[in-house]
């Protein structure tokens, strides 16, 4: 006797991610068989039970759907990493078990879930290729969009140092420096991730060219790609894992740019931290840092750019200028400095709500406020206006009100929207006509279904009786045991309580499959227009990006 099909299809599936916790689906939850729930059942602190697999009992174990982000965090805190497996077809049109395909893989590097990353720190996967005295290496922070490269020979700058100043959460290496064990024992420290993978077989035009078609054309391509081939083999390396374990294209990497890690003064690990830039050298927290003293931003993106500022001093006299003069011009005029922060107070945090977009699990909520946080800036632009430093009046330059983006979002997206995108009311009335007409005809049957209650406690003489929904049942008419002696010929039984009778009326019937088809409809039409509308955002992320910055 074989497994059953449903362990079958399970075990076809894990075998393609042998590494890591499969998350298969099933009803609201994510269940986990075999090895893998013994492992996760321990870390997660969740029973290990069991079911019939048609070869015996399985090891199982399961967690809710809508609250798999803190047991991801728990499982990649201990070095695993998750593969979420959905049902990708309607169980009710499936023929035999429904389908189910690893719709992406999270690993300490690709979270974009909100929960798990914290919102001063960015979170990067960095990839490194070295040949002979020089490396080259590519980071990525999925999260904001960040995608950077870089090339220098350890002489000038050892590779070790520049991981110790990005903190990576994940690295990606060639199977071939893999096991280096200056490498692995700085990974070590850093408590990152560490991954082994083969060099694409690409030259260097064939890079180039992939790595334009991924992201915004040869547009998006900094210059310095061109000269240097081993940042753009890591570029390259970074691409290939991110297609591999999202399985998407993200249109927030519209950019690739390069850096130079000698434009900016070098301190070795030992230096940063008794320097205690940004955590104390005792507990290693913020407080009692530099970063600690200083940071008083009043957004997420104002802390992530601080904290960069501080772990990369600058050396360019001209930059370091430049920044000093707007730095004074805050210092010494208060109403700019006031005006900036009270313009900036409540913009949410542009690069993550991109990021979200992006990546397809923004929400109507999260769309809301992003048109409230681009709504501030025509009154940022109005305080730079006054600016007279270099740096402030590029910034106003570079500031785009995005006012299409905003005009957009207030005419579609309902002020207060739930938060689940499948239950309706996230596009606002007016906005298109088949939902106005869909949302009348749903609000004329629910108006007809509570003036139900009195017309039928008029005609039976029942004074308890009312009428009542829920999603297994529909709509019913539900009277007390102690007054069904008094219930009308054509009411029709349709559920037993302990103390009471539910019934339903013909007419009843008639208007629920009214309101509830019409109500079904909507709801997929409010869920397809809002894609829509998401999809609008994402062609302007270049836009929101400079912004963002």
């Amino acid at each position: 006797m074989g497994y059953t099909p449903m362990i079958q299809q399970y075990l076809e599936i894990k075998a393609q991610y042998p590494e890591e916790i499969v998350f298969f689906r099933l009803g609201d939850f994510y269940e986990m068989f075999f090895e893998d729930a013994v492992k996760a059942s321990a870390i997660l602190e969740i029973a290990l039970t069991a079911r019939d697999g048609g070869q015996g009992k399985v090891p199982m174990c399961g967690i809710p759907y809508h609250a798999y982000e803190g047991y991801v965090a728990k499982l990649l805190s201990q070095g695993y990493k998750v593969a979420i497996c959905e049902q990708v077809e309607d169980p009710s049109e499936a023929k035999g078990i429904v389908r189910r395909e690893v719709i992406r893989v999270i690993t300490p590097g690709t979270v974009m879930d909100e929960k798990v990353l914290k919102d001063h720190n960015n979170n990067y996967l960095v990839s490194l290729v070295t040949e002979k005295d020089s490396w080259g290496l590519a980071l990525v922070d999925l999260s904001t969009g960040e995608f950077k490269v870089t090339q220098a020979a350890n002489r000038e700058v050892p590779v070790t140092e520049e991981l110790f100043r990005l903190k990576p959460s994940e690295c990606i290496l060639p199977v071939q420096i893999a096991g280096e064990q200056g490498l692995r024992e700085c990974l070590k420290q850093l408590h990152c991730s560490a991954n082994g993978r083969p060099l694409p077989e690409k030259n260097q035009s064939e890079i180039l060219h992939y790595l334009a078609e991924e992201t915004g054309g040869r547009d998006s391509l900094d210059p310095q790609l061109y000269h240097w081939p081993l940042a753009g083999m890591a570029a390259c390396l970074i691409m290939d894992y991110l297609k591999e374990t999202q399985k998407q294209k993200f249109s927030h990497l519209t950019k690739i740019a390069s850096y130079r890690p000698k434009n900016y003064m070098l301190l070795d690990a030992a230096t940063r931290r008794n320097l205690e830039l940004t955590e104390n050298i005792h507990t290693r927290a913020l407080r009692g840092s530099l970063l600690g003293v200083l940071d008083v931003t009043i957004t997420a993106m104002g802390a992530r750019k601080l904290k960069q500022w501080l772990q990369n001093p600058l050396l360019d006299k001209e930059a370091i200028d430049n920044r000093l003069d707007a730095v004074e011009e805050l210092v010494r005029s208060s109403v700019l400095r006031e005006g900036l922060r009270s313009a900036i107070k409540g913009i949410y945090d542009l690069e993550r709500l991109l990021g979200r977009v992006s990546y397809g699990t923004a929400n109507a909520r999260d769309l809301i406020a992003l048109k409230q946080s681009i709504g501030r800036l025509p009154k940022i632009a109005t305080v730079l206006q006054t600016a007279v430093s270099k740096q402030l009046i590029t910034a106003l330059h570079q500031l785009d009100l995005l006012e299409d983006i905003h005009g957009l979002l207030e005419q579609s997206i309902a002020d207060d929207p739930p938060a689940s995108l499948r239950e309706g009311n996230i596009i606002k009335d007016g906005f298109h006509q088949e939902v106005d007409r869909l949302r009348e005809a749903s609000r004329h049957g629910k108006q007809w279904i509570a003036q139900l209650e009195a017309k039928e406690r008029e005609r039976t003489g029942i004074r308890s009786l009312k009428v009542g929904f829920n999603k297994v049942f529909g709509y019913y008419v539900e009277v007390t045991r102690a007054n069904l002696n008094a219930v009308p010929p054509d009411y029709q039984r349709k559920q037993t309580l302990a103390n009471a009778e539910r019934f339903i009326t013909a007419e009843l019937k008639e208007k629920e499959a009214l309101i509830l088809g019409a109500e079904e409809k909507l709801n997929q039409l409010e869920y397809r227009l809002f894609q829509e509308i998401r999809q609008e955002i994402e062609k302007a992320a270049g836009r929101l990006q400079m912004t963002a910055n």
